[in-house]
């Protein structure tokens, strides 16, 4: 348990530190992500995964580590402990722009990621509009002649041009 508030402002101010670099870390890694989606590079792809993989996993367990520093306060139980924390402790107001460091860092992440992941989207239904277009290509379709009689046309949409 953290005997004085100078144990807790160290103490908080090297967690978000170390939040600070594994955020930034990531944000890195979700820049390659984009690059190699631009590129088609999988080796690239691949190993972004991997190490967002990791990356997330860390901050989880720094996250984790950062609850039970809170909860072991005395004001632990209550609904904003680090604000109490913090005015507690962070009487230089380090510790809170450290904090907010790794809110910015976060929502950096966040933005990076559900860009890659709209990207991801787009390509993966183009790919399965392109596939629909090949898999119906050798249907026949029945359509109405002019008559209003039933007719069989085949598509009419070129797949390719050599």
């Amino acid at each position: 348990m953290l005997q004085s508030s100078a144990q807790c402002a160290k103490a908080l101010l090297e967690l978000f530190h170390a939040q600070g670099e594994r955020a930034a870390h990531l944000l890195r890694l979700l820049e390659q992500e984009r690059e190699a989606l631009d590129s088609g590079d999988l080796a690239v792809l691949d190993a972004t995964a991997a190490g967002k993989g990791a990356a997330l996993v860390e901050l989880e367990q720094l996250k984790t580590r950062e609850a039970r520093l809170l909860a072991g306060l005395p004001f632990g139980g209550s609904a904003t402990p680090l604000e109490q924390a913090l005015s507690w402790c962070d009487a230089e107001g380090d510790v809170r722009a450290a904090c907010e460091d790794v809110i910015q860092l976060m929502v950096a992440c966040d933005r990076h990621n559900r860009s890659n992941g709209l990207l991801v989207q787009q390509r993966l239904n183009y790919v399965r509009r392109a596939l629909d277009v090949l898999h119906n290509a050798h249907a026949e379709t029945l359509v109405y002649g002019p008559d209003g009689g039933h007719a069989h046309a085949g598509s009419s949409r070129l797949l390719a041009e050599g």
